[in-house]
């Protein structure tokens, strides 16, 4: 007998960092209690050059309709893992208050449409947490009425216990993972997603896929933003092989010209020059509009100077040009006034280093 397969949804990631869109950025892996519930329904998972397909086997020439999905599958739940430590240094992600903080992203119902994008934004998302947590009280709130809601099964689950002062410990081991809210009598203090593999630094997000998402057998697609950054060129002007060089040069300036390819639909960027902060650079210049991220960036950027000794009235000699490095993913942090203190709402900008 011949057997083929029935398509239920595919799941895509695109990113705009990538100059290949379609690179995968993230993997996509089922849960423990989702990949449980796929081999109890006889449902596949297959890997896809962009993402995953999930499949159910029918046999042809079956007359009889197709066989609802059981109740139990859903929801159907994906670990979203990050392939590269700089992940969030590349990719656009909502402030959040405390660094670290991990997201949940909901699919959506869909409605006879043949791909759904699903941005990754603030909108659609909850906070990650191990089986395992402690949470601090609202001031004078009494622990004995504090409790947890299961989210999945609408069922309350006594699992909060004693902790340090002004704190309660939430072990949710004997129930393991899934949605679920911290409720101190009739008020919500906090809806999470509990994860029963959630270690530093591997679990980013979880999607989630409703009955109602997969009416349609649609496709998921993942949308990665690249992060807009302020590109700040430090640049120290000491050449320690030649005594002629250790004047520094005259005259800087940084100017950047768009890829021609696209240069329509980007915008003009200019740079300001301010006052090294730092011993040994002799000069600063920071991009007045942020600039997108990307594999292969899409601004050329150079320095224009006087070399030492060439700035004479007499013979004031030709400004040289060199081409400037483009901003890498390694480090990304808040773009700061002088004297001014740290704010996590700053722009954020990256930092290059120029030796003359």
């Amino acid at each position: 007998m011949q057997t083929t397969y029935q398509v239920l949804c595919r799941l895509h990631q695109r990113h705009d960092y990538f100059q290949d869109p379609y690179t995968p950025s993230v993997a996509l892996t089922p849960t423990l209690q989702t990949a449980q519930n796929l081999r109890r329904a006889g449902l596949l998972l297959k890997s896809t050059p962009r993402g995953l397909a999930l499949l159910r086997s029918e046999a042809v020439g079956e007359e009889a309709p197709r066989r609802p999905l059981p109740d139990f599958l859903f929801p159907l739940r994906f670990r979203l893992q990050p392939l590269s430590p700089y992940f969030e240094n590349y990719t656009e992600l909502a402030r959040t208050p405390r660094a670290g903080t991990l997201y949940y992203v909901v699919a959506p119902a869909t409605r006879s449409v043949d791909s759904v994008a699903l941005p990754v934004s603030k909108d659609s998302r909850l906070p990650l947490r191990p089986l395992v947590f402690c949470c601090s009280l609202p001031k004078g709130a009494d622990p004995t009425e504090l409790s947890i809601l299961d989210l999945d099964r609408q069922v309350e689950r006594p699992a909060v216990g004693p902790g340090p002062t002004g704190q309660v410990t939430v072990d949710l081991r004997p129930w393991q993972e899934g949605r679920y809210q911290l409720r101190h009598g009739a008020t919500a203090l906090l809806d999470f997603y509990a994860d029963a593999h959630l270690y530093a630094s591997q679990a980013w997000g979880i999607l989630e896929l409703s009955e109602a998402a997969l009416a349609t057998a649609p496709t998921f697609e993942l949308q990665f933003a690249p992060r807009h950054t302020h590109w700040k060129y430090l640049i120290a002007c000491k050449h320690p092989s030649a005594d002629r060089y250790r004047a520094a040069p005259q005259n800087l300036s940084v100017a950047a010209a768009p890829d021609p390819a696209v240069r329509a639909t980007l915008p003009a960027v200019s740079f300001r020059q301010e006052p090294p902060t730092m011993e040994g650079v002799h000069a600063v210049f920071v991009s007045e509009q942020p600039i997108a991220l990307a594999e292969r960036p899409r601004y050329t950027c150079t320095l224009r100077f006087q070399p030492p000794g060439s700035t004479r009235s007499d013979s004031p000699g030709p400004a040289l040009v060199v081409a400037l490095p483009r901003a890498g993913v390694e480090l990304s942090k808040p773009l700061l006034a002088a004297g001014r203190p740290a704010d996590p709402a700053a722009p954020t900008c990256t930092e290059i280093f120029v030796h003359l």
